[in-house]
């Protein structure tokens, strides 16, 4: 993007703002005021923490499930590579 351009942006976009009313600013705000507030309540709830619980449980469970899994592997990448090892010596000779 040019300079020239970008600053016609720029222009465009504080002259938009500035249209904007301190009114309906400071409505905005408390709205999202407002919102926010409810947003926290309704995540604080007895509810949401049920389900925080349940997810954190299934989360960890999952953990669980991958490191087993992933000691298996490991286990079966060392007996792959001792019996290598069985089967290079035996050729050495």
């Amino acid at each position: 993007m040019s300079h020239v351009y970008h600053s016609y942006i720029e222009h465009i976009l504080l002259k938009e703002i500035y249209k904007i009313s301190p009114w309906k600013t400071a409505r905005l705000i408390s709205y999202g005021f407002l919102l926010g507030s409810a947003g926290v309540s309704i995540l604080s709830s007895k509810d949401a923490k049920n389900v925080y619980t349940h997810v954190t449980a299934a989360v960890k469970h999952g953990g669980d499930s991958v490191k087993k899994t992933l000691t298996t592997l490991k286990e079966n990448c060392e007996d792959v590579n001792a019996d290598a090892n069985d089967i290079n010596q035996k050729r050495a000779i």
